[in-house]
């Protein structure tokens, strides 16, 4: 009908989403952070109905691998994932400044954008009549799964690992650096996935943990200040990174660029670097 406004982007039918990955599996690993993405929140979806992301394509050219997600469970302000494939970004910029289906208006993080993107999706904030502000500068940290199957794993005698149950939350978030962005429903979602923690056999105290996070990473990685050098953290890293790999899922995690210590541990039983990446929030002022 006359008037009525035609979107560029669209929600990718279903029974299209394979079909979709498949495109933007071309450019792996690094679109990594993407792929996973997709395939963990189709999957905490069927695990929890409360759990909802949408995902769109830019339908005049689908080949473009040009994906927007809007993500609001688990988060304080509204998440945003997108992607193009190299040599779209003419396209990319075109439906970031065109599409409505963008809320600028609500506080906006972007998650893992690529270096070839960050000038395009800063340009394209200010056209918004907002600023654009980094929220960390990230490096994505890769393993092949050969490597994490073939991981031989010892296990300190005085701890075991379980995997955490929602009794956990309370104590894991208390801990977490990252509660200006993330609800206690991010961890609930994040145990119900896929979860591990050290704990000490003398008092069942959690000392360690590590989860997959909503975007399909090794994430939340922490040890408590008292149990630190203890070796814990690369114990959980290999043992989520094994479990992963029976999954046929690459091992990833984003690490911030200042986190040396984490970089080193992951550096330390085979992850590699890919690309850098920043989260972008979208502010006001």
């Amino acid at each position: 009908m006359p008037g009525i406004y035609a979107d560029v982007l669209e929600i990718i039918p279903q029974n299209e989403i394979d079909n979709f990955y498949n495109i933007i599996a071309r450019e792996s690993p690094t679109s990594t952070v993407t792929l996973e993405y997709i395939k963990t929140s189709i999957k905490w979806n069927k695990n929890d109905p409360t759990y909802e992301a949408t995902f769109y394509r830019y339908k005049e050219n689908i080949e473009s691998g040009i994906f927007v997600s809007i993500i609001r469970p688990g988060y304080l302000t509204t998440g945003l994932y997108i992607y193009a494939c190299e040599g779209y970004e003419e396209d990319f910029e075109h439906v970031l400044l065109n599409t409505k289906k963008i809320p600028w208006n609500e506080t906006l993080i972007i998650s893992g954008v690529l270096p070839r993107h960050t000038e395009l999706v800063e340009k394209v904030i200010r056209s918004k009549n907002y600023i654009p502000k980094v929220y960390v500068n990230t490096t994505l940290q890769y393993l092949d799964v050969e490597m994490a199957l073939n991981y031989k794993i010892t296990y300190p005698p005085d701890v075991y690992t379980k995997k955490l149950t929602h009794d956990d939350i309370d104590f894991i978030y208390d801990q977490w650096p990252h509660k200006d962005m993330y609800t206690k429903d991010a961890i609930r979602y994040a145990i119900d996935s896929l979860s591990f923690g050290v704990f000490s056999k003398k008092s069942d105290e959690l000392l360690a943990w590590v989860m997959q996070t909503h975007y399909g990473a090794i994430g939340m990685l922490y040890t408590i200040e008292s149990a630190r050098g203890n070796g814990y953290a690369k114990l959980l890293v290999k043992i989520m990174s094994k479990e992963l790999a029976k999954l046929m899922i690459h091992p990833y995690a984003l690490i911030m660029e200042s986190n040396t210590k984490s970089l080193s541990l992951f550096h330390s039983v085979g992850f590699r670097q890919i690309t850098r990446m920043k989260y972008i929030i979208v502010s006001k002022e």
